[in-house]
């Protein structure tokens, strides 16, 4: 039988070694691929086992409608019809505004806001509730008091001697306001007596069309 060489040997040797060491290679490596494909697929959650997570919203807490309060109605304003005589005498001169009245203190024909109620030391009495608004001299009509009442009516009471009541005062109707005294300058003639007016929203009224 005829021996082989060593160097032939050496190389079969080689080869065969490199044949094992690449099959081995082949062989690691498409187990290590399967590996890791089966080793994702179970670590992969399938759909069906999926916990969906629910984001919670804030709750919103009902908001109750604020009750509306009621406003409170403003009062209706009392209207004044009627007034009372505010001092016991004679009218002895009228009203006169559409005609001219003569006066005979100055000898002229002119307008008459008010009345006249004669007396001296005659006690004057409010002519219904309200409030003094003034107390004033007149260079004409002497002493005044004007009394604010409701609905915007005012009255006037000129030629007072002796006043009783003051400025910002509350005035019930038939409260003493004063006495007349002596005549007032611009009705000299006329003797001494109450000139008394009323006048709603600026605009001179009739006072006889207010008595009772």
């Amino acid at each position: 039988m005829k021996k082989q060489s060593p160097s032939k040997t050496f190389f079969l040797l080689l080869s065969v070694s490199f044949a094992v060491m690449f099959f081995s290679a082949f062989l690691l490596t498409r187990y290590s691929s399967t590996y890791d494909a089966e080793t994702i697929q179970e670590s992969t959650p399938s759909p069906q086992g999926m916990v969906p997570v629910v984001r919670s919203s804030p709750t919103m807490m009902p908001t109750e409608n604020p009750t509306p309060i009621p406003s409170t109605p403003s009062p209706t304003p009392i209207e004044i019809n009627t007034l009372i005589k505010p001092a016991d005498g004679t009218i002895t001169k009228q009203h006169s505004v559409e005609k001219l009245s003569y006066s005979k203190t100055t000898g002229d024909w002119c307008v008459h806001y008010g009345i006249d109620i004669s007396g001296p030391q005659t006690e004057v009495i409010a002519a219904a509730r309200g409030v003094v608004s003034v107390i004033s001299e007149n260079s004409l009509l002497g002493n005044c008091i004007i009394i604010d009442h409701a609905d915007g009516l005012q009255t006037k009471y000129y030629g007072m001697e002796k006043i009783y009541v003051k400025p910002n005062q509350s005035i019930e109707t038939g409260d003493p306001l004063g006495l007349t005294g002596t005549a007032s300058p611009g009705e000299a003639a006329e003797g001494t007596h109450l000139h008394f007016e009323v006048w709603k929203n600026n605009q001179p009224l009739n006072p006889e069309d207010f008595f009772k």
